[in-house]
């Protein structure tokens, strides 16, 4: 159909849904607030990209070093920081 024909490779993907529950569900909105803020803002650690979310204990009791960026994080990871914040606002 195209002239000349483009050098385009294709691919079908498939992707099976995990089921298992990492979490709670009561917490589940709470930790995808979380996510999206953590990716809100490109190229951003998340200590600036939450700053106004995570306190800073909240890091330290969930083990998490604050310099990374959100796409390094599990998300076992970003249920630990959840439940970290939520300990420290009590």
């Amino acid at each position: 159909m195209f002239w000349p024909a483009p050098n385009v490779d294709s691919a079908l993907v498939s992707f099976t849904r995990d089921c298992t529950s990492k979490g709670d569900n009561n917490e589940r909105e709470g930790v995808f607030t979380l996510i999206d803020a953590a990716f809100q803002q490109r190229r951003k650690t998340l200590h600036a990209a939450l700053k106004n979310q995570v306190p800073e204990e909240a890091y330290k009791n969930s083990g998490i070093d604050p310099t990374r960026r959100g796409e390094t994080l599990t998300c076992d990871e970003f249920i630990a920081l959840y439940r970290a914040c939520k300990d420290c606002k009590l």
